[in-house]
C-alpha cells in the first residue's frame, strides 16, 4: 500500500571540546587546577572561538596560548609552545599525527566533554 515506510529524522552532529596532551596535565585542565602538579599547565586554542572564549574565563591568560586556527594550535602542542590543546573531538580525530599519538598512548584524550 502507498504511504507505508520508514521516517527519518534529520541527521545531526553532536561534538564538544576535550583537552589533549600529557595524562597529567590534561587531568587539571579537565578539573580547572592551576596549582601543585598543574603549575606548568599551558593550553593551546584556537583564538576567537567559543572555547578560548570559555577558556578565557576559566583560566588566567598565563595559561593560555592561542593559535589561529585549529592546526596552529596543534602545531603548538607538537613544538612545545603549549602541553595541552583545548578542540572538539572530531578535529582532533581528524588530525592525522595527534591522533596516532593518542592512539598509541604518546598523548590523552580527556573524558569530559564539554559543550
Amino acid at each position: 500500500s502507498t504511504g507505508s515506510g520508514f521516517t527519518f529524522s534529520t541527521p545531526y552532529t553532536y561534538d564538544g571540546m576535550v583537552f589533549t596532551g600529557n595524562q597529567t596535565l590534561v587531568r587539571c585542565a579537565e578539573g580547572f587546577k592551576r596549582y601543585g602538579e598543574c603549575l606548568s599547565l599551558k593550553i593551546c586554542v584556537e583564538r576567537s572561538s567559543t572555547h578560548s572564549d570559555f577558556l578565557a574565563q576559566a583560566f588566567p591568560p598565563t595559561s593560555l596560548a592561542f593559535g589561529s586556527t585549529f592546526e596552529g594550535g596543534a602545531d603548538m602542542l607538537r613544538n612545545g609552545t603549549c602541553n595541552v590543546l583545548a578542540a572538539e573531538k572530531t578535529e582532533l580525530r581528524n588530525d592525522e599525527l595527534l591522533y596516532n599519538d593518542i592512539r598509541n598512548g604518546t598523548l590523552i584524550m580527556g573524558n569530559i566533554t564539554m559543550t
